[in-house]
């Protein structure tokens, strides 16, 4: 049986108010459900919450950026030994807000990556094409330009980690991808991986983009596809819990 992940991310979000009933549910709500990893990335400045109040064994948190240096002159920026010293395991990177809106360029989010595997923490990459992309047919070599960017000069890139795809086209928008769509995409994103290291082992691949309660049993059907990574629905704490009791590990 495959692990699966359900993972939130409630970008810029939430509040102290929230902090409280949120952990307060999630504690009282999940259940030891086998082969299930829950994650919720706060914003940074709510991780000391989770470290404090929050029931790790149950589930883990996360960061939704870091710097791409150890330390140094980067005013505002966060490191990575930063977020560990508050128990995050996993970091969220390549959003697609991050590499549209904060134009950061995939040499940077590459830098990310290989150092929060350093930090011995797990990156969460998220990939995935613009509509404009997917419209033309570009999908596919989009996904492979934003993987290649990952194989520097290090060839277990891809072990210790997770890939999100998140087409942009349905973040935000209610719109969904068909279940052949989304099946066929992994399985692409799985033969890039292979190209690109013929030695390595798929990660997780996990899919995101209008992750509802009404979509969800469709996505689980999918035997590509590891889990997923929610948005908007993921902000109100009872519906994440209705999405987390309708995945179910094969």
């Amino acid at each position: 049986m495959k692990n699966k992940w359900v993972m939130a991310n409630w970008k810029m979000n939430g509040s102290k108010e929230m902090l409280g009933h949120y952990i307060s549910r999630l504690n009282q709500g999940l259940d030891a459900k086998s082969g299930l990893d829950i994650v919720v990335f706060p914003p940074a400045l709510y991780l000391s919450y989770f470290q404090e109040y929050a029931n790790a064994r149950q589930y883990a948190w996360g960061a939704q950026n870091v710097a791409y240096e150890k330390t140094g002159a980067f005013t505002g920026e966060i490191s990575a030994n930063m977020l560990k010293e508050y128990g995050t395991s996993y970091v969220l990177l390549g959003h697609s807000e991050r590499r549209h809106v904060f134009a950061e360029h995939p040499n940077i989010i590459a830098k990310k990556f290989h150092l929060v595997k350093d930090c011995g923490m797990i990156p969460v990459l998220c990939i995935g094409e613009t509509l404009a992309e997917y419209q033309q047919g570009l999908t596919e070599s989009v996904l492979q330009q934003q993987l290649q960017a990952l194989i520097v000069d290090n060839s277990l890139a891809f072990e210790g980690v997770i890939i999100a795809y998140e087409p942009v086209w349905a973040i935000g928008s209610g719109l969904t991808p068909t279940q052949l769509e989304i099946k066929e995409t992994l399985q692409a994103i799985q033969k890039i991986i292979s190209g690109l290291d013929n030695q390595a082992k798929i990660p997780p691949i996990l899919y995101g983009g209008s992750v509802n309660h009404t979509n969800i049993a469709m996505i689980n059907e999918i035997s590509e596809c590891q889990g997923v990574l929610i948005g908007g629905a993921s902000l109100k704490v009872e519906q994440f819990l209705e999405i987390i009791q309708c995945i179910t590990c094969y």
